[in-house]
Protein backbone atom coordinates (compact mmCIF):
# COMPACT_ATOMS: atom_id res chain seq x y z
CA UNK A 1 0.00 0.00 0.00
CA UNK A 2 1.41 3.60 -1.28
CA UNK A 3 -1.24 5.62 -2.05
CA UNK A 4 -2.91 7.71 1.16
CA UNK A 5 -6.23 8.04 -0.54
CA UNK A 6 -6.36 12.11 -0.14
CA UNK A 7 -10.77 11.78 0.69
CA UNK A 8 -11.77 10.19 3.79
CA UNK A 9 -14.42 8.21 2.16
CA UNK A 10 -11.89 6.82 -0.11
CA UNK A 11 -9.63 5.86 2.34
CA UNK A 12 -12.87 4.08 4.56
CA UNK A 13 -13.88 2.03 1.15
CA UNK A 14 -10.12 0.96 0.52
CA UNK A 15 -10.06 -0.28 3.89
CA UNK A 16 -13.27 -2.42 3.38
CA UNK A 17 -12.03 -3.73 0.11
CA UNK A 18 -8.12 -4.13 0.66
CA UNK A 19 -8.40 -7.32 3.28
CA UNK A 20 -10.78 -9.53 1.15
CA UNK A 21 -8.16 -8.91 -2.14
CA UNK A 22 -4.74 -10.56 -0.23
CA UNK A 23 -3.56 -12.21 2.40
CA UNK A 24 -1.15 -9.93 3.39
CA UNK A 25 -0.92 -6.01 2.85
CA UNK A 26 2.78 -4.06 3.04
CA UNK A 27 2.47 -0.75 3.93
CA UNK A 28 5.77 1.37 2.80
CA UNK A 29 5.64 3.05 5.98
CA UNK A 30 4.06 3.38 9.18
CA UNK A 31 2.67 6.81 8.58
CA UNK A 32 0.58 4.36 5.80
CA UNK A 33 -0.26 1.95 8.00
CA UNK A 34 -1.69 4.56 10.53
CA UNK A 35 -3.97 6.31 8.34
CA UNK A 36 -5.28 3.08 6.65
CA UNK A 37 -6.21 2.09 10.70
CA UNK A 38 -7.84 5.34 11.41
CA UNK A 39 -9.84 4.67 7.76
CA UNK A 40 -11.17 0.69 9.39
CA UNK A 41 -8.59 -1.20 8.24
CA UNK A 42 -7.57 -4.32 10.45
CA UNK A 43 -3.89 -4.01 11.07
CA UNK A 44 -3.76 -8.26 11.19
CA UNK A 45 -3.10 -8.39 7.80
CA UNK A 46 -0.47 -5.41 7.31
CA UNK A 47 3.19 -5.80 7.72
CA UNK A 48 5.12 -2.34 7.46
CA UNK A 49 7.93 -2.74 4.91
CA UNK A 50 9.86 0.47 3.77
CA UNK A 51 11.22 0.60 0.54
CA UNK A 52 15.10 0.09 -0.12
CA UNK A 53 17.67 0.65 -2.86
CA UNK A 54 20.80 -0.38 -4.21
CA UNK A 55 23.15 2.02 -1.92
CA UNK A 56 26.45 0.85 -4.18
CA UNK A 57 25.24 2.59 -6.87
CA UNK A 58 25.24 5.89 -4.84
CA UNK A 59 28.01 5.60 -2.74
CA UNK A 60 30.77 7.08 -5.00
CA UNK A 61 30.45 10.70 -6.61
CA UNK A 62 32.53 11.34 -10.15
CA UNK A 63 33.62 14.45 -9.70
CA UNK A 64 34.87 14.69 -13.34
CA UNK A 65 30.99 14.09 -14.83
CA UNK A 66 29.94 16.60 -11.67
CA UNK A 67 32.06 19.04 -13.21
CA UNK A 68 30.34 18.61 -16.09
CA UNK A 69 27.08 18.87 -15.63
CA UNK A 70 27.59 21.63 -13.54
CA UNK A 71 29.33 23.32 -16.77
CA UNK A 72 26.27 22.48 -18.82
CA UNK A 73 24.22 23.99 -16.92
CA UNK A 74 25.87 27.32 -16.92
CA UNK A 75 26.78 26.95 -13.21
CA UNK A 76 29.91 28.06 -10.91
CA UNK A 77 32.19 25.96 -9.22
CA UNK A 78 31.19 27.57 -5.90
CA UNK A 79 27.48 28.06 -6.68
CA UNK A 80 25.63 26.48 -3.57
CA UNK A 81 23.10 23.95 -5.05
CA UNK A 82 19.83 22.26 -3.87
CA UNK A 83 18.51 19.33 -6.14
CA UNK A 84 14.89 18.13 -6.11
CA UNK A 85 14.33 15.00 -7.50
CA UNK A 86 10.63 13.91 -7.65
CA UNK A 87 7.77 13.88 -10.12
CA UNK A 88 6.65 17.43 -10.96
CA UNK A 89 3.29 17.83 -10.62
CA UNK A 90 0.23 19.90 -8.94
CA UNK A 91 0.14 18.04 -5.84
CA UNK A 92 3.77 18.50 -5.06
CA UNK A 93 3.11 22.30 -4.97
CA UNK A 94 6.95 22.87 -6.73
CA UNK A 95 5.34 26.50 -7.08
CA UNK A 96 6.07 27.40 -3.30
CA UNK A 97 9.44 26.64 -3.72
CA UNK A 98 9.61 29.04 -6.46
CA UNK A 99 8.04 31.84 -4.66
CA UNK A 100 9.93 31.30 -1.54
CA UNK A 101 13.48 31.47 -3.37
CA UNK A 102 14.16 34.96 -3.47
CA UNK A 103 13.78 34.56 -0.52
CA UNK A 104 16.96 32.95 -0.07
CA UNK A 105 18.70 34.79 -2.75
CA UNK A 106 18.76 37.65 -0.79
CA UNK A 107 21.63 36.01 1.67
CA UNK A 108 22.95 33.83 -1.29
CA UNK A 109 22.60 35.60 -5.05
CA UNK A 110 24.25 32.61 -6.62
CA UNK A 111 22.35 30.08 -5.34
CA UNK A 112 20.47 27.79 -7.64
CA UNK A 113 18.14 25.23 -7.85
CA UNK A 114 18.12 21.98 -9.95
CA UNK A 115 14.61 20.17 -10.73
CA UNK A 116 14.88 17.07 -12.16
CA UNK A 117 11.51 15.17 -13.08
CA UNK A 118 8.34 15.63 -15.15
CA UNK A 119 4.85 14.12 -14.23
CA UNK A 120 5.84 10.47 -15.18
CA UNK A 121 3.17 10.55 -17.77
CA UNK A 122 3.99 12.25 -20.71
CA UNK A 123 1.80 15.22 -19.78
CA UNK A 124 3.92 18.64 -19.65
CA UNK A 125 1.39 21.27 -19.20
CA UNK A 126 2.39 21.41 -15.44
CA UNK A 127 6.01 21.70 -16.24
CA UNK A 128 5.73 23.43 -18.96
CA UNK A 129 3.48 26.11 -16.71
CA UNK A 130 6.16 25.71 -14.01
CA UNK A 131 8.95 26.76 -16.27
CA UNK A 132 6.99 30.05 -17.47
CA UNK A 133 6.14 30.87 -13.85
CA UNK A 134 10.37 31.22 -13.54
CA UNK A 135 10.62 33.15 -16.53
CA UNK A 136 8.05 35.57 -15.20
CA UNK A 137 9.73 36.11 -11.90
CA UNK A 138 13.23 36.37 -14.09
CA UNK A 139 14.42 33.06 -11.87
CA UNK A 140 15.88 31.33 -14.85
CA UNK A 141 19.46 31.75 -13.89
CA UNK A 142 19.00 30.73 -10.53
CA UNK A 143 16.15 27.40 -11.61
CA UNK A 144 16.66 25.38 -13.41
CA UNK A 145 14.17 22.58 -15.10
CA UNK A 146 16.20 19.28 -16.53
CA UNK A 147 12.97 17.50 -16.64
CA UNK A 148 12.58 13.55 -16.82
CA UNK A 149 16.09 11.68 -16.67
CA UNK A 150 17.02 8.06 -16.17
CA UNK A 151 20.08 8.92 -14.79
CA UNK A 152 19.47 11.06 -11.76
CA UNK A 153 23.16 10.43 -10.24
CA UNK A 154 24.91 13.32 -11.88
CA UNK A 155 22.50 15.49 -10.75
CA UNK A 156 22.59 14.63 -7.19
CA UNK A 157 26.55 14.93 -7.55
CA UNK A 158 26.71 18.36 -8.13
CA UNK A 159 24.18 19.63 -5.22
CA UNK A 160 24.56 21.09 -1.66
CA UNK A 161 21.03 20.34 -0.65
CA UNK A 162 18.29 17.80 -1.25
CA UNK A 163 14.66 19.21 -1.17
CA UNK A 164 11.69 18.49 -2.36
CA UNK A 165 8.31 19.36 -0.72
CA UNK A 166 6.89 16.62 1.10
CA UNK A 167 7.94 12.01 1.59
CA UNK A 168 6.18 9.91 -0.13
CA UNK A 169 7.46 6.67 -1.31
CA UNK A 170 11.06 8.04 -0.49
CA UNK A 171 13.50 6.26 -2.72
CA UNK A 172 14.81 9.55 -4.28
CA UNK A 173 15.13 10.46 -0.78
CA UNK A 174 17.13 7.96 0.23
CA UNK A 175 19.10 7.69 -2.91
CA UNK A 176 19.93 11.90 -2.13
CA UNK A 177 21.01 10.48 1.38
CA UNK A 178 23.13 7.63 -0.18
CA UNK A 179 25.30 10.39 -1.92
CA UNK A 180 25.55 12.10 1.40
CA UNK A 181 23.44 15.09 0.73
CA UNK A 182 21.63 16.55 4.08
CA UNK A 183 18.33 16.90 3.42
CA UNK A 184 15.26 19.49 3.83
CA UNK A 185 11.81 18.20 3.38
CA UNK A 186 8.33 18.88 4.72
CA UNK A 187 6.66 16.12 7.25
CA UNK A 188 3.71 14.04 6.25
CA UNK A 189 0.33 16.00 6.41
CA UNK A 190 -0.67 13.02 8.77
CA UNK A 191 0.65 13.03 12.64
CA UNK A 192 3.20 9.88 12.16
CA UNK A 193 6.90 10.46 12.64
CA UNK A 194 8.74 9.82 9.41
CA UNK A 195 10.88 6.61 9.51
CA UNK A 196 13.86 8.03 7.00
CA UNK A 197 14.64 11.60 7.85
CA UNK A 198 15.70 12.47 11.40
CA UNK A 199 15.51 15.99 12.11
CA UNK A 200 18.51 17.33 13.01
CA UNK A 201 20.65 14.28 12.52
CA UNK A 202 20.40 13.51 8.89
CA UNK A 203 18.44 16.62 7.60
CA UNK A 204 15.89 19.24 8.52
CA UNK A 205 12.00 18.98 8.60
CA UNK A 206 9.71 21.73 8.32
CA UNK A 207 5.74 21.31 8.67
CA UNK A 208 3.60 20.80 5.58
CA UNK A 209 2.76 24.85 4.53
CA UNK A 210 5.68 26.39 6.71
CA UNK A 211 7.91 27.60 3.82
CA UNK A 212 9.31 30.28 5.32
CA UNK A 213 10.66 27.93 8.15
CA UNK A 214 12.09 25.97 4.44
CA UNK A 215 13.52 28.94 3.55
CA UNK A 216 15.68 29.21 6.73
CA UNK A 217 16.42 25.62 7.16
CA UNK A 218 18.16 25.98 3.48
CA UNK A 219 19.70 29.22 4.20
CA UNK A 220 21.00 27.97 7.57
CA UNK A 221 22.53 25.03 6.10
CA UNK A 222 24.60 26.85 3.64
CA UNK A 223 25.76 29.17 6.45
CA UNK A 224 26.73 26.31 8.09
CA UNK A 225 28.68 23.99 5.97
CA UNK A 226 30.32 21.85 8.53
CA UNK A 227 27.05 21.10 9.91
CA UNK A 228 25.69 20.24 6.07
CA UNK A 229 28.32 17.93 5.73
CA UNK A 230 27.59 16.31 9.33
CA UNK A 231 24.18 15.73 8.62
CA UNK A 232 25.30 14.29 4.84
CA UNK A 233 27.17 12.14 6.63
CA UNK A 234 24.75 10.54 8.86
CA UNK A 235 22.11 10.32 6.45
CA UNK A 236 24.38 8.00 4.43
CA UNK A 237 24.95 5.90 7.41
CA UNK A 238 21.40 5.33 7.99
CA UNK A 239 20.47 4.62 4.61
CA UNK A 240 23.54 2.22 3.58
CA UNK A 241 22.46 0.56 7.23
CA UNK A 242 19.01 0.79 7.69
CA UNK A 243 17.09 0.80 3.65
CA UNK A 244 19.09 -1.08 2.32
CA UNK A 245 17.57 -3.69 -1.09
CA UNK A 246 19.38 -6.83 0.70
CA UNK A 247 17.55 -5.87 3.47
CA UNK A 248 14.32 -5.20 2.03
CA UNK A 249 14.47 -7.96 0.03
CA UNK A 250 15.19 -10.29 2.94
CA UNK A 251 12.05 -9.28 5.10
CA UNK A 252 10.20 -9.38 1.46
CA UNK A 253 11.13 -13.30 0.79
CA UNK A 254 9.91 -13.65 4.55
CA UNK A 255 6.64 -12.74 4.18
CA UNK A 256 6.62 -14.64 1.39
CA UNK A 257 7.41 -17.93 3.16
CA UNK A 258 5.26 -16.73 6.02
CA UNK A 259 2.33 -17.51 3.56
Amino acid sequence: IHQVWSKLTDRQKAAKILPARADKLIAISSSVAGVMKKAGLDLQKITVLQNGINTKEFLHINWNEAKEVKKSLGIAEKDPVLVWVSRVSREKNLETFINWFPSILADFPDARLVIVGDNGSGDRRYLDQTIEKIKELELSRNIICVGGQTEVKKYLSIGNIFTITGLARDLAVMEAMAMGLPVVISKLRYPYKPELVVHGETGLLFDWGDWKKWSEHIKFLLSHPGVAKKMGEEGKKRVVTLFNIEKHVDKLEKIYRSL
